[in-house]
């Protein structure tokens, strides 16, 4: 096989993996809604050591506001 062929290959393979990511995406957001506002998830971007159990109540928060 030549180079370009496994090229067309490797390509088609992303492709479909990158419409079943986006497929689920669209179901996920069908099915749940589209969460809260960006702003709320980019306020919530942290790493920690250790979870404390406000993470827990943040968690939580998301969820049932969504």
């Amino acid at each position: 096989m030549s180079d370009s062929h496994e090229d067309t290959k490797a390509r088609r393979g992303k492709e479909e993996i990158s419409s079943i990511i986006v497929d689920c995406a669209f179901r996920l957001h069908c099915d749940l809604g589209p969460g809260l506002l960006e702003n709320v998830y980019e306020v919530e971007l942290k790493s920690v050591e250790h979870l404390a159990p406000v993470h827990a109540k943040q968690l939580l928060t998301s969820i049932l506001f969504t």
